[in-house]
């Protein structure tokens, strides 16, 4: 039900990540976002972005794991269309600067994750 105003994410680190509960790649690749946003916390702002239609499937999935990073949910597709999401899971990584450093499709594991983060850091 929360709106994200980017203006707040201003002068900030943000990762962003598309997914959906029937992506298995996206599964895949969960735990090693829930370990980052713990590591992290603060210092990265976490923006996962579910898109499935509706929010039943999402809100379950995040519940029955444990997940505790923040979950958004892209009911009208505003965040796809914005960002040009053509496949998942999509990862973006937005420097302090406001700068898209990295902007791929495709599972993004533990080691890819962390070259990321230092990346945009």
């Amino acid at each position: 039900g929360k709106e994200i105003d980017w203006a707040s994410y201003r002068g900030k680190v943000v990762l962003v990540d598309f997914w959906a509960t029937w992506c298995g790649y996206c599964i895949q690749e969960m735990p090693d976002f829930e370990e980052a946003f713990k590591a992290y916390g603060d210092e990265i702002q976490f923006v996962i972005v579910n898109t499935d239609d509706g929010i039943g499937n999402g809100e379950k999935f995040i519940s029955d794991k444990g997940y505790t990073f923040p979950t958004y949910y892209d009911l009208e597709y505003n965040a796809v269309m914005t960002y040009g999401v053509s496949g998942i899971p999509r990862t973006i990584a937005i420097d302090k600067d406001g700068f898209i450093r990295y902007n791929r499709t495709g599972i993004v594991d533990s080691e890819a994750l962390q070259s990321i983060i230092d990346m945009i850091k």
